[in-house]
């Protein structure tokens, strides 16, 4: 079990796959590994999510333009998802400098496929900026965890 403090008093629990006690016992260890690192990825995506919405909804009112207010909550909203997916997700062998490169290229064409969509669902569909953001938040979830998953921290701490 990874244990991650935030503080003295405050104790976070990361598990490996043998302490995930609540998944059924058919499922295989990667498969819970698997599971319990996706939960983990969405929850501290919330976070990174929120960020990249609240900027959105400002940019928005300030600038007017969906698309670039879009981008630029991506941008801050993924800087707050690395942060956290590094100490408290991911458990890499790797330099802190590969995987920063490493993520942000995962990143850096989950920007371009978030563009995209948010370009085509205003734009072809015709559906409001908030909606076509959140099919394109769906979309790139998936994209950004098995990016960062397969590749960024591909390299396990022995």
């Amino acid at each position: 079990m990874y244990l991650k403090s935030f503080s003295t008093s405050h104790v976070l629990l990361f598990h490996t796959p043998d302490s995930i006690s609540a998944m059924p016992k058919s499922q295989g260890v990667a498969q819970r590994k698997i599971y319990a690192q996706l939960t983990y990825f969405c929850l501290v995506g919330l976070a990174g999510t929120a960020v990249h919405y609240a900027v959105l909804l400002a940019m928005v009112q300030l600038v007017g333009v969906p698309v670039v207010a879009s981008a630029m909550g991506f941008v801050l909203g993924a800087s707050i998802s690395f942060i956290l997916s590094h100490r408290f997700i991911f458990v890499s062998a790797a330099s802190y400098k590969e995987t920063v490169l490493k993520f942000f290229g995962v990143t850096s064409a989950g920007l371009v496929l978030n563009v995209c969509i948010v370009t085509v669902c205003i734009t072809m569909f015709k559906l409001h900026y908030l909606v076509a953001q959140i099919v394109a938040t769906g979309i790139v979830l998936i994209w950004n965890f098995s990016g960062n998953r397969i590749w960024t921290f591909s390299k396990e701490k022995a």
